[in-house]
């Protein structure tokens, strides 16, 4: 039978077409040679063979390598399953809440027995990290670059605030990115938007209401199966997540720092019957035996405040024309207004009204700061599960933050271990991440040096089979823009200096903040703020802190609501530019503002 040639055509076009679909980048065949796959230096050295994608054996250095695989020396470098960032909100923007669902509240009707529909402020138990998500290629390689392929991405800011979704870290669009989608339920004592609920008692209440509605859906259920007699329930996606979480089919991860907060949670979960676990954690180590005895996971975001000089601590003094020596810091302390011990360093106009705080409180700062900085350790040594994830900061801080606990006497295989394959097999992935061994994914990093140093970089990274690579200069583009902030270091930190007018944008658009700074040659920066908002003027108020290259992080206080609190300004700036944001964890008076700022005038350093 002969064919049309026309038909011919079509088909070829087709076939054609088809083929175009399934034209994506194919992982090669590699053979990874000489790598260590520990940290210890007379680790044995190795062979990695990949192949589809997957790691196909693991080879003793000296093996032979069929012809058809391309080959990377890893001569020097560590190679450690690609790590997994256990909670995280980046790329993530939450949805709206839909409040008003019913029809308005009848005045006039007694007490109702059941949650109104139509209050369900901070309730979206439905929705998904994977509707809101979405990671710009740079934004990834980003984490790539620090050793994480694999990042949970978590909801947050509202009472329950839906499901997240892992992801990974491979540049590619979204649906090719995402491993798993409705990993765990997240919940915070928080709530977005004016009116009810809007204090701690309020969220209590709300949440309580919600389960209690959630299981009156689930006994109304139950009645219409068995054939007896009850009303029809509403279609609600809100009431159904619920009920996954209250059967225990589903885990609510809890956000809670202070300790009270982590009670609460248990209080609610004893009540309710639900499994959880606590997101942030910064105080859990008070609770540790309990966390412990429940087996409660708690994923750690290290959001500790900056270090404390430790005032019990030696420092180096160099007399004029003599060698630095060891001189024991004061131990008496210093009040208010007093001056300067004649023949000191402090012996300068500028100085000798200096306030410095007494011994008692810089003692009991410094001894705070190392309880939230061995909190991990502190957990780790209960028994509790821990597991770590950036929250809202970024991989470098979670990676640099590791170190210090590290250091601090988290065991650093422990480590490693908590942030690959036990938080692979947390989220349910073991098949895609948190492991160097035969038949699982190709997803791995090469590292020079330990994770956990502090000139450690990733060279080589894995992703399911697909290599990306940086040189060394390429390897830390942080180095590279504090060298080449408008020159040298010197003095690009004294071009910091000047008048900064800071525009708050949407964050809040009545607000314009004035900063004039002066810089010294220890990097010290000091100045003053003042601001101009919607109620008038603001207080002109003190600031001091700190400029390292193009970064700098600046304290001061602010009256909020009545209330003094200590805020902290933090961001980068190059030239006559700056942005960053301003924030203070008040437990009582919260703020979150993000700013960009213009020097003024321009080019006046």
């Amino acid at each position: 039978m002969r064919i049309p040639f026309l038909h011919l055509l079509c088909f070829g076009l087709t076939a054609v077409g088809a083929e175009a679909q399934r034209n994506q980048p194919v992982p090669e065949p590699y053979a990874v040679q000489n790598v260590r796959l520990a940290l210890a230096e007379d680790a044995p050295l190795n062979t990695i063979l990949l192949r589809d994608g997957r790691i196909e054996a693991l080879l003793p250095q000296d093996s032979e390598v069929p012809s058809e695989y391309r080959l990377l020396d890893g001569t020097g470098l560590i190679a450690l399953p690609a790590f997994v960032d256990a909670y995280s909100h980046a790329g993530l923007t939450m949805p709206e809440p839909w409040v008003d669902q019913d029809d308005p509240l009848d005045t006039e009707r007694d007490v109702r027995v059941e949650m109104r529909i139509a209050n369900r402020k901070g309730i979206l138990p439905h929705w998904s990290a994977a509707d809101g998500w979405k990671m710009e290629r740079k934004a990834s390689e980003d984490f790539l670059r620090r050793g994480i392929a694999g990042v949970l991405v978590a909801p947050h800011g509202e009472l329950l605030a839906g499901d997240s979704a892992l992801a990974l870290m491979n540049g590619k669009p979204r649906r090719e990115a995402l491993l798993r989608t409705h990993v765990f339920a997240h919940a915070a004592f928080d709530a977005r938007g004016d009116g009810y609920p809007g204090t701690l008692m309020a969220y209590h209440a709300q949440l309580r209401q919600f389960w209690m509605d959630a299981r009156w859906q689930a006994k109304l259920q139950a009645r219409r199966a068995q054939g007896l007699d009850a009303p029809r329930t509403p279609v609600d996606e809100d009431l159904e997540a619920g009920m996954r979480v209250l059967n225990g089919q589903q885990r609510l991860v809890c956000e809670a720092d202070s300790a009270r907060d982590i009670h609460r949670w248990l209080a609610l979960a004893d009540e309710f019957g639900f499994q959880l676990a606590i997101a942030g954690g910064r105080d859990a180590w008070q609770m540790a035996p309990e966390l412990a005895r429940r087996q409660v996971p708690v994923v750690l975001t290290l959001d500790w405040a900056d270090e404390v000089p430790d005032p019990a601590a030696k420092e180096t003094v160099k007399a004029p024309g003599k060698e630095e020596t060891l001189q024991e810091s004061p131990k008496e302390d210093a009040e208010e207004g007093s001056k300067p011990t004649e023949g000191t360093a402090k012996d300068s106009k500028t100085d000798r009204w200096t306030y410095t705080e007494p011994l008692a409180l810089r003692t009991e700062r410094r001894r705070e700061w190392l309880l939230q900085r061995d909190n991990a350790v502190r957990l780790y040594e209960a028994g509790v599960p821990i597991y770590f994830g950036s929250g809202s900061e970024s991989a470098k801080q979670l990676l640099e933050r590791l170190g210090v606990v590290v250091e601090a006497g988290l065991p650093a295989d422990e480590a490693l271990q908590i942030l690959s394959e036990r938080t692979a097999e947390w989220l349910g992935a073991t098949q895609d991440l948190g492991a160097l061994a035969a038949g699982r994914a190709a997803t791995f990093c090469l590292w020079k040096g330990s994770p956990f140093a502090k000139k450690s970089k990733v060279r080589y990274a894995f992703v399911e089979g697909l290599l990306s690579q940086w040189d060394d200069k390429d390897a830390d583009k942080d180095a590279d823009k504090k060298s080449d902030a408008d020159g040298d270091s010197d003095a690009a930190l004294g071009s910091f200096a000047g008048t900064w007018v800071l525009d708050f944008g949407k964050d809040s658009p009545d607000l314009e903040v004035t900063m004039k700074l002066e810089v010294s040659e220890e990097h010290i920066v000091m100045g003053t703020w003042e601001g101009q908002g919607d109620e008038g003027a603001l207080d002109s108020q003190s600031v001091t802190g700190t400029v390292q290259g193009v970064d700098f992080v600046l304290e001061s206080e602010a009256v909020l609501e009545g209330i003094t609190v200590p805020i902290k300004i933090e961001g980068t700036w190059h030239g006559d530019e700056l942005s960053g944001n301003v924030h203070s964890n008040n437990p009582i008076v919260e703020l979150e503002l993000t700013f960009v700022g213009q020097r003024q005038p321009q080019g006046d350093r």
